[in-house]
């Protein structure tokens, strides 16, 4: 059993982002946030921890828009380019 939650939810814009593309690279300026210690894979849990810091480190992903409340899930941004973006507040 895994030592951190595992239940990965992809109606969340975080944990669809980590599921589909196992890595959080801005579409701005390129960068790549490093995976959390531990995390070398795609599985559940790795993508759980993967998205939780990326929400944590203050990176960009859209959430859902429009009446069906589709998800954007290949797009993010670090948290630099969000900010001169006007994405964060």
């Amino acid at each position: 059993m895994s030592s951190y939650r595992d239940n990965l939810d992809v109606s969340d814009p975080y944990e669809a982002h980590a599921f589909f593309l196992c890595e959080f690279s801005c579409d701005n300026c390129g960068e790549t946030m490093p995976p959390p210690d531990g995390v070398t894979g795609c599985d559940d849990a790795s993508c759980c921890r993967l998205a939780d810091q990326a929400r944590a480190l203050r990176w960009y992903v859209p959430a859902p828009f429009g009446p069906e409340r589709r998800s954007d899930i290949q797009t993010c941004y670090c948290p630099e380019c969000a900010a001169k973006l006007g994405f964060l507040g």
